[in-house]
């Protein structure tokens, strides 16, 4: 939300508000998201809605050693900043004595129809990289987010107050890359890169994405915050999500 009146307007007479920001709407700047989740916040406080449901990540710099990482060229002082902005506006939240409950999101499943770059090779097969190399890490489709909130809202005091990992399994980008070959009948393959050659790729959220990607792949912060066992909504395994989403991976596969 640009302001909190915007906000206030949305949020009157409601039981309950489902808050997403979205760093990449804010411009890629985490002060602007930040500042668009608080003032989503203060307005529902202000509209007296009962219960608030905030989608978050968490700051990084509260696990990670200084240095372990390096801060961002472009913005001193922070590592992966669409996760700090996110961290910050639950804390505010928190702090404004709102009933609310965060979800912990991970890694979109369907990321690899939508954000990750295939590239054609002169055989036909398919490749993509990055620096995050074979590790399982914590995913889930983007819908258990609302399947996860929409428990939430039929028992808001049962998870008042609690962050709720979302995940349905850890999953390794080699072993994806199977699911997707054999899903669509293109042979596609992970390819790592070092940490160097992707914060050089020719996009303004290469830096802060191998960051954010060092983080899964060096420390296990990451999926012990988000144990399976504590999810509320059970989405779709990988390989479900694949078959389901068949067209829009070959549609991916061959742009």
């Amino acid at each position: 939300m640009p302001s909190a009146i915007c906000a206030l307007d949305a949020f009157k007479g409601a039981a309950g508000a489902f808050i997403v920001t979205d760093f990449f709407a804010a411009g890629l700047s985490a002060e602007t998201e930040t500042q668009q989740g608080v003032n989503a916040v203060d307005a529902a406080k202000e509209a007296g809605v009962g219960h608030v449901v905030f989608s978050t990540l968490e700051d990084v710099r509260k696990y990670v050693p200084k240095g372990a990482i390096p801060e961002l060229s472009h913005a001193p002082g922070r590592v992966v900043a669409h996760f700090e902005s996110k961290d910050a506006v639950m804390e505010h939240m928190k702090a404004l004595g709102v009933p609310w409950t965060a979800l912990l999101t991970c890694v979109y499943m369907d990321n690899f129809a939508t954000r990750w770059q295939y590239q054609r090779q002169p055989d036909g097969t398919r490749t993509w990289s990055d620096n995050i190399g074979s590790k399982p890490m914590a995913t889930h489709a983007v819908a258990d987010i609302g399947g996860s909130a929409a428990v939430v809202f039929a028992d808001p005091g049962k998870y008042a107050g609690n962050v709720i990992p979302v995940v349905r399994e850890h999953l390794s980008w080699p072993h994806a890359a199977e699911v997707i070959t054999e899903v669509t009948g293109i042979s596609v393959k992970y390819v790592q890169m070092s940490d160097e050659q992707f914060k050089t790729l020719p996009f303004q959220f290469a830096e802060d994405c191998g960051n954010m990607f060092r983080y899964y792949r060096d420390f296990d912060t990451y999926d012990k915050l988000r144990p399976v066992e504590e999810t509320i909504f059970r989405g779709p395994s990988f390989r479900e999500w694949a078959v389901d989403n068949r067209e829009a991976l070959l549609a991916a596969l061959n742009e």
